[in-house]
């Protein structure tokens, strides 16, 4: 007689997990993820499927000319089950359409902390903008907690 770990194993692997929408999960968590800071905060529809991101202005770079700015974006991608975690460092020039944008990893915060902090170095960032970068981070672990397993940390 198979053990009931064997058949909730074998329940599981007959019930396959049902994909979670974003626009699902952005109805359910909105209060959550209006705790990162940000000054634009958007939800849109795309060709792909829904998309909600906040951007996050943390300081200057080196030059007065360019602004640093963290960009988080959930994202609904039709090869995974759940929504998909993407940060980006993002530094933007006044008088630029273009932006420099530098993917940040998220499956561990210890290592996006890491990795933020020298790109900031590399950029002469403001001590203001350490400070903020690692505001959001503290912010970010918080939604992070909260949505648990329900997103893909890519």
């Amino acid at each position: 007689m198979a053990s009931f770990a064997q058949a909730a194993t074998q329940s599981n692997k007959e019930t396959p997990e049902l994909k979670v929408s974003l626009f699902d999960l952005f109805q359910q968590y909105v209060p959550v993820l209006s705790g990162l800071p940000g000054g634009i905060s958007q939800f849109d529809q795309t060709e792909i499927g829904f998309e909600w991101h906040c951007e996050f202005e943390i300081g200057a770079a080196s030059s007065e000319q360019a602004r640093l700015q963290i960009h988080f974006h959930l994202i609904d991608l039709e090869q995974l089950l759940k929504p998909a975690a993407v940060l980006y460092l993002v530094e933007a020039r006044e008088n630029s359409k273009t932006q420099n944008r530098v993917p940040l990893p998220l499956e561990s915060l210890t290592a996006t902390q890491e990795q933020l902090n020298e790109h900031l170095a590399e950029k002469k960032a403001s001590i203001e903008a350490f400070e903020n970068a690692g505001n959001f981070i503290v912010a970010l672990a918080n939604v992070r907690e909260s949505l648990q397993g329900k997103v893909a940390w890519v």
